[in-house]
């Protein structure tokens, strides 16, 4: 697309009902780390796209809702050496939040992430970057 932006092209390509099925939501969650009565907030963007005044605004969240977590995408295997989930964890617990509360989701193939995105409950989006 001529004075784009930007441009994906992902194999998109998901059989009939393949991500909508039913799906046993306690054993979901218990598998994926996220407790079955928390409310659960999530953001899967690549980590790049997490500005502090997002993720302030993410924590805020968590804040006036005491049962809830956020659920992030665990970083590329190019980045997990980076340290960011513990960076994330860290400006956690200085900004008042039990680190505990960010859960992060193993990297799956599309088909297997988009059958769990419906574990939770709200998206958070970010501001300069829209997620997925």
């Amino acid at each position: 697309m001529p004075n784009s932006y930007q441009i994906n092209f992902y194999d998109r390509h998901i059989e009939p009902n393949q991500h909508f099925t039913h799906v046993d939501r306690k054993a979901s969650r218990e598998k994926e780390n996220l407790c079955e009565e928390c409310v659960v907030f999530a953001n899967f963007n690549k980590q790049d796209k997490i500005e502090p005044i997002i993720f302030d605004l993410w924590l805020d969240v968590l804040k006036a809702v005491p049962n809830s977590v956020l659920w992030l995408l665990k970083p590329s295997h190019r980045f997990v050496s980076s340290g960011i989930e513990e960076n994330l964890r860290l400006e956690a617990a200085a900004r008042g939040v039990k680190p505990t509360r960010l859960v992060f989701a193993e990297r799956v193939s599309k088909q297997e992430h988009l059958k769990r995105v419906g574990l939770a409950d709200l998206f958070l989006d970010s501001f300069l970057y829209g997620g997925e």
